[in-house]
């Protein structure tokens, strides 16, 4: 499922979870999903409002207690990681924390780990950050796109003072990305917004073609009567055809010419444990005509920061490449055969509902060949065939 943010009003937090409410995600189910965060003093609110006549959800957090404490990026990370919320939800979460906490050392010039998160580290905002992720996971939204970003102009009151608009830590998770000061005055980009969408999504300036199936808006604090201070989101899937499954993934490339086979062997297990998609080796010739290794590394977006620091931290690359694209996949469907030595694992790859691709588990036909003292394509072959025939008559 897709998922395009028109962002041509601005966005923050509160707003992304509003779209998404509007647009189909059910909200005592996001709630129940929050309580997970074990979090006290707060409650949310969830209504029904409208800006310049366009009806629109608005999604509030209020704060019950006071609220003394600034918390750390660790803390943080710790709160959500501690939770009993999905590994997708949190993976995503703390991947839009650190990317907010790298901007906001950078532009304070300090170490990450003194960053104090002042209104970022307040409950609101950690239930804007994890509730929008929870409802990408509710809503099954496995691709995020977004339009141009309008920013806003004049000047906002924050813990550090009165900053310009857009604030630094706005401008710098919006580097190089397109944007806009926008219409009327005042913030129309936060920093939270800012770092949830530039996270998880990928900007795309022309709304892509896709069969939509639903559209929501989210309101804004403010009601201004000269433009609807909305978020609006397009909720639908390219495959109109619905044969073929996509998503988004990140690759990450880098060049090897000064490491022994031994390390580059030890760094390659090292990120296929960690749970990467796969790891391609391609020999290539360097700078003056040293023989070095191309890798790509294929993983979760929302993995690629710390599958980057894995490698930067374990290999001898100076730097990674890293880019976003996109996938046709077959649907895939995993089935057991039952041999009389064992059973093999068999992945088949479907078209639609057409069987194009059959691929045993090389691993188990192995354990069964060296075991038995069988030949390694005669079980292949048999686990193959008896996958196909699984199949058809079902």
């Amino acid at each position: 499922m897709i998922a395009y943010f028109d962002c041509t009003r601005g966005i923050a937090g509160d707003m992304i979870i509003a779209a998404l409410l509007d647009a189909g995600v059910d909200g005592d189910q996001l709630i129940r999903e929050l309580e997970k965060l074990n979090l006290a003093d707060y409650r949310v609110e969830i209504s029904d409002t409208a800006r310049c006549h366009i009806h629109s959800k608005q999604f509030k957090v209020i704060v019950t207690g006071e609220q003394k404490e600034h918390r750390h990026l660790g803390r943080i990370i710790d709160i959500i990681e501690k939770s009993e919320l999905s590994e997708t939800v949190k993976s995503r979460a703390c991947a839009v924390f650190e990317r907010l906490g790298r901007a906001e050392a950078q532009v304070h010039n300090i170490d990450i780990s003194k960053v104090h998160f002042h209104e970022v580290g307040a409950i609101d905002s950690i239930i804007d950050i994890v509730g929008a992720c929870i409802c990408f996971e509710l809503m099954g939204i496995d691709e995020i796109f977004y339009s141009k970003i309008a920013v806003g102009s004049g000047t906002v009151k924050c813990a550090h003072g009165i900053l310009p608009v857009p604030a630094p830590a706005t401008v710098k998770l919006l580097e190089g990305k397109r944007v806009y000061a926008g219409p009327g005055d005042g913030e129309l980009t936060t920093p939270t917004g800012s770092a949830i969408i530039t996270t998880v999504g990928t900007q795309k300036i022309d709304l892509p073609e896709l069969e939509l199936s639903a559209v929501g808006y989210g309101a804004g604090s403010r009601d201004s009567a000269e433009y609807p201070n909305v978020l609006r989101v397009f909720i639908g899937n390219k495959n109109t055809d619905n044969r073929l499954e996509t998503d988004e993934i990140s690759v990450i490339s880098f060049n090897i010419d000064d490491s022994t086979a031994e390390h580059t062997g030890l760094l390659v297990e090292q990120l296929l444990a960690s749970g990467v998609l796969d790891v391609i080796q391609v020999p290539a010739y360097m700078k003056k005509s040293r023989a070095g290794i191309k890798i790509e590394v294929l993983t979760k977006i929302a993995d690629e920061h710390k599958i980057a620091e894995m490698i930067l931290s374990q290999g001898t690359s100076f730097g990674v490449r890293i880019s976003h694209q996109y996938r046709y996949k077959l649907k895939r469907k995993i089935v057991r055969i039952e041999l009389p030595e064992g059973n093999v694992s068999v992945k088949l790859g479907l078209l639609g509902e057409k069987l194009v691709q059959i691929a045993p588990e090389f691993e188990d036909c192995k354990r069964i060949a060296e075991i038995n003292g069988r030949n390694f394509r005669e079980v292949y072959a048999c686990a193959l065939e008896l996958a196909r025939q699984a199949h058809y008559n079902e």
